[in-house]
């Protein structure tokens, strides 16, 4: 029997596994989208028709909204029940004009694939997870190319939204702590920068990059994740770092510092480095000197040459 695919991250998609049934994925209307978001979102809840036309067109009068209503569901079972398909697989209309989502059906939906999988990862301790766990639930991450129904603004839309990438948020936190349970820097780096994408202010993951840079042997990089967490609270919030933040900045900069003592060529490779911009900086700022004068000249020139003109064009 076919399966319904049905993708929610990002824009919806619907797709069979019989591609001669229906085409592998159908065009819908933002209407129809919307209303197939919602009922496969509540799953086995039913709705009715007139909580459902108020829902999508409350704009209309509530003739028009029904009517709208019809229409879209017309729609959308010609999209879910295809011919070859069973009128009621999907899409069931219940006594007293109920309609819901045949959560029953053969169907596989990614929001409730990435959920199940991610809620179950994060309930267990990082000592307890199998490498086989770990990969599943990689894979299983990738499942959020977007942001659930992106284009949707909807306060139920909305609200699913937030609740779903605080889910995948945590889900890479705690991948992130797996890969350093194992000593796997490099990875555990990239799921925190993976994280910071989404939510730059997390200042507990600027400092866990910070230390897992500095375990790392990449003591610059541990400096500008500072720096970077520094200003996207600025740039955002008009704050500074909490003192937590600023102390493990303090300690990296000291261990930093202790490093380049200890290897002479460093520092000195370092001393000439400053003492070359230090230069840069003099030779630039006696540039600009040289050139607001030579603009100040270059005026009062123009400023002499149009009077010049100005007597000649008056006779005078």
């Amino acid at each position: 029997m076919s399966v319904l695919r049905v993708f929610l991250f990002g824009n919806v998609r619907v797709m069979h596994d019989d591609a001669i049934s229906t085409p592998a994925t159908p065009k819908l209307t933002r209407g129809v989208q919307a209303l197939l978001a919602y009922l496969v979102l509540q799953q086995c809840h039913t709705d009715t028709r007139d909580f459902l036309a108020g829902l999508f067109w409350r704009e209309f009068s509530e003739e028009r909204a029904r009517s709208c209503l019809n229409t879209a569901v017309w729609r959308l079972r010609r999209v879910l029940e295809p011919p070859g398909v069973p009128p009621g697989t999907y899409l069931t209309t219940l006594p007293q004009e109920g309609i819901r989502f045949n959560c029953e059906s053969t169907h596989w939906l990614d929001v409730k694939a990435f959920e199940e999988q991610v809620t179950r990862f994060i309930s267990c301790p990082v000592q307890s997870i199998s490498a086989a766990e770990a990969t599943a639930v990689e894979e299983v991450l990738s499942l959020y190319t977007a942001d659930l129904l992106e284009n949707f603004y909807e306060d139920w839309a909305v609200q699913e939204r937030e609740r779903l990438q605080c889910l995948y948020l945590n889900g890479l936190t705690h991948v992130m702590d797996y890969s350093l349970h194992h000593r796997a820097y490099e990875q555990s780096l990239l799921y925190g920068q993976r994280i910071l994408r989404h939510d730059p202010l997390r200042e507990d993951i600027h400092r866990q990059m910070m230390r897992l840079c500095m375990q790392s042997g990449q003591r610059a990089l541990a400096l500008r994740q500072y720096e970077a967490c520094r200003a996207a609270l600025r740039s955002e919030l008009n704050i500074e770092p909490m003192l937590e933040t600023r102390t493990l900045y303090e300690a990296c900069l000291k261990a930093s510092e202790n490093v380049r003592s200890q290897i002479p060529g460093e520092a000195k490779a370092v001393r000439s480095q400053r003492e070359a911009m230090r230069e840069f900086r003099a030779a630039m700022r006696a540039f600009d000197d040289a050139y607001s004068q030579l603009r100040h000249a270059m005026v009062q020139l123009a400023q002499t040459v149009d009077n010049d003109g100005a007597d000649e064009m008056c006779g005078l």
